[in-house]
């Protein structure tokens, strides 16, 4: 069972309504850079993104071939966030390709020419992580001729081009030596595709932290650096003040007007008494509530919390997506199909953060279409007094268990969404931020059902950079 309500008919998704929600609000410079499998091909170029059509024109260069490419992309149809379309090159050679959403500065895509030649990309708003990200792939190159792997080439010649000898340089980095012993995996046959994907993808999101210093485009959202690893138990800085903790913890299951659902209550008791008890949260804990209680709840919240505290808002029930308006709701347990009386928009919901005066606060909703309330993901590499930062600066976040799709309800005793949250909370042991606790939760949800979470800022709510800190207490 899925955790939507038959209300109205079912909307049909557009692909880059998260990405138009906020890369596309007022439109960017879009940097990318990539390689074919064995890196002896490289190929780097720049994109311009026009917000009201939500397509992108971009040119591409093959590096060490002299092939430059020009071509236009649109907003995917298939669910998912990111662009697709095709190019034509100066040498007569076409292609297309499709890229997707993965951070708040941008993502990963795919393409292949008609010669064959495929190439795996990182995109992005930030020239600088982008251009680093092409140097890694030069020096993973180690001295192959793109004109030896070029497939259009060998065509032309009709010939095989002797591959030259040419021994591997060292790797320079550690993340230049994981991904040389990943590579021999995979090729060895040690690990398989789906494998070798998700933790190259791991490295290639550590190495592509933005330099010391560098700031983003002022049109861009701010990014959130992540670091590759939890920190170790008793490494919590004591020069930070994380301030006082709270949570309102909601879970819907026994609705009077739509179908029951089977996990929403036990999630919402796992999630409360772990925060509670591991993470030090001050809990309310509303199960089976109507509109007329989470509301309350919240607005007693409003007058409550101050600067100095740090607030968690997880909600588990159904939720909807209505079409004409393009506006999420939460459903609680008092809402009828198709009366809006009783039920809680997205709109509400912002304007309640936007009222509230906790600094840091975070919204997690395990319901349908609650993608509508975030704009992408985030991901990185944290350093220097990240903690500090985080710490100061205004937060209003929300992690989503879907985007414009159904999300499942359990089928055990929690729902995919829970179980890794929960799972990636009891994994921590000092430290860790909202970005960091989405990289936990995000595979294994798409693992387990037919949905992608998604985490950023909340559109209009007064986020300024900062990012939701758990400490560990217990």
């Amino acid at each position: 069972m899925s955790r939507s309500a038959p209300l109205l008919r079912s909307p049909a998704a557009t692909a880059a309504v998260l990405f138009a929600a906020g890369l596309a609000l007022s439109g960017c410079k879009i940097f990318m850079s990539g390689h074919s499998a064995d890196y002896s091909i490289v190929v780097t170029g720049t994109g311009d993104l026009d917000p009201a059509t939500d397509t992108m024109t971009f040119q591409v260069v093959y590096e060490g071939l002299g092939v430059t490419c020009t071509g236009s992309s649109k907003g995917r149809d298939d669910g998912v966030q990111g662009h697709a379309g095709g190019y034509t090159c100066t040498d007569g050679r076409s292609g297309g390709g499709k890229s997707q959403v993965t951070h708040m500065q941008g993502g990963t895509g795919f393409m292949t020419d008609n010669c064959g030649n495929a190439f795996e990309y990182v995109w992005g708003i930030d020239a600088g992580a982008i251009s680093a990200a092409g140097d890694q792939y030069r020096r993973l190159n180690a001295g192959k001729q793109a004109t030896a792997a070029d497939k259009c080439a060998l065509a032309k010649a009709k010939t095989t081009v002797p591959a030259t000898a040419v021994a591997a340089a060292a790797p320079e980095t550690p993340e230049e030596q994981r991904l040389a012993k990943l590579k021999k995996l995979y090729d060895d046959k040690l690990i398989d595709d789906a494998e070798y994907k998700a933790q190259k993808q791991a490295v290639l999101s550590r190495m592509l932290a933005p330099a010391p210093g560098a700031t983003a485009a002022t049109t861009a959202p701010a990014v959130v650096m992540a670091p590759a690893e939890p920190m170790n138990a008793g490494d919590i800085p004591a020069n930070v003040a994380f301030g006082r903790y709270h949570a309102l913890v909601i879970g819907n299951d026994a609705y009077a007007h739509l179908p029951k659902l089977k996990t929403a209550r036990n999630d919402a008791m796992a999630v409360a008494a772990l925060l509670e008890k591991d993470y030090g949260f001050t809990v309310t804990l509303l199960l089976d509530a109507g509109r007329a209680q989470i509301i309350e709840n919240l607005d007693a919240l409003t007058e409550k919390l101050g600067a100095e505290d740090n607030l968690v808002i997880y909600y588990a029930g159904h939720g909807w997506l209505e079409q004409d308006s393009a506006r999420g709701y939460w459903l609680p347990i008092d809402a009828q199909p198709n009366r809006r009386t009783n039920w809680i928009s997205n709109t509400t919901l912002t304007d309640t953060l936007s009222s509230l005066r906790a600094k840091h606060v975070m919204v997690i909703a395990d319901s349908c279409f609650s993608g509508t309330l975030v704009r992408g993901a985030n991901v990185g590499l944290r350093a220097g007094d990240y903690w500090r930062r985080m710490a100061a600066k205004w937060t209003r976040v929300a992690m989503v268990s879907g985007g414009l799709e159904p999300v499942a309800d359990g089928s055990d005793a929690h729902s995919p969404f829970a179980k890794a949250l929960i799972g990636a909370l009891q994994s921590n042991a000092s430290v860790m931020d909202g970005t960091q606790l989405f990289e936990k939760v995000r595979r294994p949800v798409m693992l387990a059902a037919k949905q992608t979470p998604q985490y950023s800022d909340v559109r209009q709510a007064g986020h300024d950079g900062g990012d939701f800190l758990f400490v560990r207490r217990k």
